[in-house]
């Protein structure tokens, strides 16, 4: 390709002579020369490049039967290893077929072996069915059931030992249990006074206040529920009195805008101050709520309704215990007794400080129902508690039974808490009204002979008559007695009913005549 294409160049070249040659007006003997020249040059350089291609056509001959004889010998070794490995799979198909036959012989003699080893079991079982005079299978049922027997015996002897045991250890787990919780949480007595005092800074303003005859006061005390309104008590002080610690304080708020007002007093005003008074505790109470929400570490998000609510327990007291400070025991009680033993710290908290929700509305007129359905009732108002929250706080007195172990503890921190001395303030009438209808109830059994009550009402002795009761039915009476105090008497932590039985048998040890010895008496009891 290159020879020609410089006989192609030279041609051209040859044509560009003529064509110069004819535009410089040379002569046609020196364009021939010139053409002759040029000529034997590119007859050279084809000369050179004819020699150049044949040695390379030589050289890539020379590869190509090198690379043939490589690639021979490599198809060579391909077909002696392909020939390698026929020969060891030819000789693993016979070795298998070999080992097929054997496995095939050694099944055909298992076969027969388990033929006679079936036919040997059968040949026993009908023997010892003979024998026995029974079938195999009611002989399996039997052996069945006696083995199910001895395990039953097995599982309770096991679990009444684990009873006992338990039995023996629960009271103690559950007093340092509940002692760690109290030795951890030091409060005052959480007693309400039962009357509120005003400090009146301007005396002058009392007439204006009172009205013409009374007639504010009167009015004021019939707004507000029949309230108790005593300006004569103390100088400079107003006492104010009244079963509802919310009334009380919308009278006394009522009141101290009174006396700051300046001008005449009517009923009107009177009516529009109670109103701004109103306004006034219901941003108290919603505040209230938000920060007992606080103290005790409940970051849930309530609805402001609610959080008022749960503000009016600060302005309920129950036996003279003020219930937002019980309801804060209870709940700290509950999630360190909770947090002893291992269970949901945040249900026993929740459930703990509003127990007693239901309180916060009982002594309105309206609301018909007892506390702890009223508690229920609100929980599940506001949809922003759990099943077992709303279960744990309402059943803390077994208005239906408690399912869980959340339960169990704010029943208990309940107790404690009401327990605690000095918590709760009862009358001397109502006091002893108690006492009385516990030894009442008591006494009403047959074969009790005296009865003590204990403990500021806490115990109960019951003296039975040995004759009348039995051991065996010393048990069932205090359960009796018990269950009865439960039903008719109300009162605060719990009572506890102990039986006693006292016996005694005498007699006289005498002398035998030969041996002269003094009589005696000897006596057990």
């Amino acid at each position: 390709m290159e020879y020609i294409s410089i006989i192609g160049f030279f041609a051209i070249g040859i044509a560009a002579v003529l064509f110069l040659s004819k535009r410089k007006g040379m002569s046609s003997d020196e364009v021939i020369k010139i053409g002759n020249e040029k000529k034997d040059k590119a007859r050279v350089e084809a000369e050179v490049l004819r020699k150049s291609a044949l040695q390379k056509i030589d050289e890539m001959k020379n590869s190509t039967v090198e690379s043939e004889k490589s690639f021979n010998e490599f198809l060579e070794k391909i077909e002696e290893s392909i020939k390698s490995k026929e020969e060891v799979v030819a000789k693993r198909e016979l070795k298998n077929d070999d080992l097929r036959a054997v496995i095939t012989k050694e099944n055909e003699e298992k076969a027969k072996l388990q033929a006679e080893l079936k036919k040997i079991d059968e040949e026993r079982v009908g023997s010892l069915e003979k024998r026995a005079q029974k079938n195999a299978l009611d002989i399996k049922k039997e052996l069945v059931q006696s083995l199910e027997n001895e395990l039953t015996e097995d599982n309770e002897r096991k679990l009444k030992k684990l009873e006992e045991y338990y039995k023996e250890n629960a009271e103690k787990e559950a007093r340092n249990t509940v002692l760690s919780a109290l030795q951890r949480l030091s409060t005052a007595t959480s007693n309400e006074k039962k009357g509120s005092q005003l400090k009146v800074v301007n005396d002058l303003n009392k007439p204006n206040v009172v009205g013409m005859n009374a007639e504010n006061i009167i009015f004021l005390e019939e707004q507000l529920d029949n309230v108790d309104i005593i300006f004569n008590d103390f100088p400079g002080i107003v006492t104010i009195s009244h079963y509802n610690l919310i009334t009380r304080h919308i009278t006394k708020k009522t009141l101290d805008k009174l006396f700051s007002y300046r001008g005449p007093i009517s009923k009107a005003t009177v009516t529009a101050k109670i109103e701004e008074a109103k306004k006034d505790v219901d941003r108290e109470l919603l505040a209230i709520g938000r920060d007992a929400l606080r103290r005790i570490n409940i970051k849930r998000v309530l609805p402001d309704e609610c959080l008022q609510v749960i503000g009016r327990l600060q302005f309920r007291t129950s036996y003279g215990q003020n219930i937002m400070r019980h309801s804060y025991e209870v709940g700290i009680f509950a999630l360190m007794m909770a947090y002893e033993l291992g269970l949901d710290i945040e249900t026993a908290k929740i459930s703990g400080f509003l127990h007693d929700l239901g309180k916060a509305i009982d002594q309105n007129p309206d609301i018909i129902g007892a506390h702890d359905f009223l508690t229920k009732e609100l929980m599940e108002k506001y949809a922003c508690f759990q099943e077992c929250e709303i279960h744990a706080a309402w059943t803390h007195h077994d208005s239906e039974p408690p399912k869980t172990p959340e339960a169990f503890l704010v029943k208990g921190a309940d107790a404690i808490s009401a327990g605690r001395p000095g918590a709760r303030a009862e009358s001397l009438d109502r006091y002893v009204e108690r006492l009385n209808a516990l030894q009442d109830i008591a006494m009403s059994y047959e074969g009790v002979d005296k009865v003590s009550a204990m403990s500021a009402g806490r115990e109960l002795r019951v003296l039975v008559s040995p004759g009348s009761v039995h051991d065996k039915e010393m048990q069932p009476l205090a359960d009796v007695i018990a269950s009865e105090i439960k039903e008719k008497v109300a009162y605060p932590g719990y009572v506890r009913v102990n039986i006693i039985r006292t016996t005694k048998s005498a007699d006289i040890a005498r002398p035998r005549p030969s041996e002269g010895v003094q009589s005696g008496k000897a006596i057990s009891t």
